[in-house]
């Protein structure tokens, strides 16, 4: 906003004061509108998100992470886990890791997919193996993007914002 013709000199008349606050309270632009209503859209407080991932040491990170980007976290150890925790509650974003034992990230991913057709959960893989190949099978089981681990705060952000 440019502040100089809010700006008044002394002694201040009364229509200078009328055309500075008329100024100031006048609708926003159509962009600025646009550009908050996008920041409110992707506001991560109330926002769920299931962390699939079988290591601890890798939960307790990214939930921390999570937490102080403002998301509330439900865990699952495995793919069967996760589609027990998904018939209980819609979540907004699942961080699915690939290598699971018992049911993998990508067998996950599709069973997910084809048991709720309808919801369109985001889901984003996480891998400590980012080999070639991967990004492209993940995309083909129904994942919406990837991640490689160790996760950083700056691309979690990221890769959170985009898909919010």
């Amino acid at each position: 906003m440019d502040l100089s013709n809010l700006l008044l000199k002394r002694p201040v008349k009364l229509s200078s004061l009328h055309d500075a606050l008329t100024r100031a309270l006048a609708p926003l632009p159509l962009q600025a509108e646009s550009l908050i209503a996008s920041q409110k859209a992707c506001d991560s407080s109330g926002r769920r998100v299931l962390l699939v991932e079988d290591n601890i040491s890798n939960q307790k990170v990214t939930v921390a992470m999570l937490k102080r980007l403002g998301y509330q976290t439900d865990l699952a150890s495995n793919g069967i886990e996760a589609l027990k925790a998904m018939e209980n509650r819609d979540y907004d974003i699942v961080l699915m890791d690939l290598r699971m034992p018992g049911m993998n990230g990508l067998e996950a991913t599709e069973a997910i997919r084809k048991r709720w057709p309808d919801r369109r959960t985001k889901i984003l893989a996480l891998t400590a193996f980012a080999l070639q190949g991967d990004r492209e099978r993940c995309l083909a089981a129904g994942m919406d993007d990837y991640i490689s681990k160790p996760v950083r705060m700056d691309e979690l952000k990221r890769l959170l914002k985009k898909h919010c």
